[in-house]
């Protein structure tokens, strides 16, 4: 998931008119997290991969991105030829800002912590043979859609059920579901100093353009925190540089090593989302745990 820097980035669809992108480059550190999870690797054919990225640039006005090419290494052993990598992220986030200031929700639940899936293509570039140093993300399914949402540049969507207990996921939204049972799920013992790495990540709304904090605007009576002050003073830099606006992740400290996992189930809308087919298994899994400072920047690319 984060063991590197990370970017996302907006996609405007909504928006009519785009103002011209920036001609320097800002950043501001808006959050901190701290996040336990495990990064699923699934193979899926590169013409799927391809169609999301001409959709991307295409439809939605997005930065060309380019998969790596045919006589690039592949990313894990035993990943088949002509694939590319789907990356299902499974993490339990803590949003720090909110474990600090104490803050609750209407019925006096901690709004701090989230069960949070993000459907991303990693390992792409900005330019024909470039570094692999961006990725794409898809979607950020949750347990509550009033929780904080760290990716505030994407559209959270609320599943009907969503669990991580005796080390398998269980996600259900309406009649597609997504099951996978770990081997192990947690900490781990492996680690990491902080990160400087140059990981991006550029989030693709599929389910409809992003609000700019929209997070803040919806719950007015937790606008008094680090985040939502954050994004209250970069919001007129978000909206002009949209869709070349990213977030960062930067880890301040993380722990990774490897575990296993089948794939039982993903289904419905879920497996339309990359063309998912049964049977297909990851190539790796990767667990993590780690604290992390998220940013805005713009432009991104």
């Amino acid at each position: 998931m984060i063991s590197k820097l990370r970017f996302s980035l907006i996609l405007g669809a909504m928006i009519a008119a785009m103002a011209p992108f920036a001609s320097s480059r800002f950043e501001e550190q808006v959050a901190r997290v701290s996040a336990v999870g495990a990064a699923v690797y699934i193979p899926v054919e590169t013409t799927v991969i391809q169609e999301k990225l001409d959709f991307f640039e295409g439809l939605l006005g997005g930065p060309q991105l380019y998969l790596p090419p045919p006589e690039y290494p592949k990313f894990y052993p035993g990943q088949p030829h002509g694939t590319h990598l789907v990356n299902v992220d499974v993490s339990h986030v803590t949003f720090q800002d909110f474990v600090e200031s104490g803050k609750y929700d209407l019925d006096g639940n901690p709004i701090a912590e989230s069960i949070e899936v993000t459907i991303s293509i990693p390992y792409l570039s900005a330019s024909l043979g470039g570094p692999t140093e961006y990725d794409l993300g898809i979607v950020v399914i949750t347990e509550r859609g009033d929780r904080p949402r760290p990716e505030f540049i994407l559209p959270y969507v609320q599943a009907d059920e969503i669990e991580m207990q005796d080390n398998q996921l269980y996600v259900r939204l309406g009649q597609s579901e997504i099951r996978i049972d770990f081997d192990s799920f947690g900490e781990c013992d492996g680690s990491s100093g902080g990160s400087e790495d140059d990981e991006r990540v550029l989030q693709f709304p599929l389910f409809g353009a992003s609000g700019l904090g929209e997070y803040c605007r919806d719950y007015p009576y937790r606008v008094n925190n680090t985040f939502c002050s954050a994004m209250k003073d970069i919001k007129g830099g978000l909206r002009d540089n949209s869709p070349n606006v990213c977030t960062t992740w930067t880890s301040t400290k993380e722990n990774y090593c490897e575990t296993e996992a089948r794939i039982i189930n993903i289904s419905g809308d879920f497996a339309k989302l990359f063309s998912y087919k049964e049977g297909t298994q990851p190539v790796s899994v990767e667990l993590f745990d780690g604290t992390y400072n998220i940013g805005a920047q713009f432009p991104c690319v």
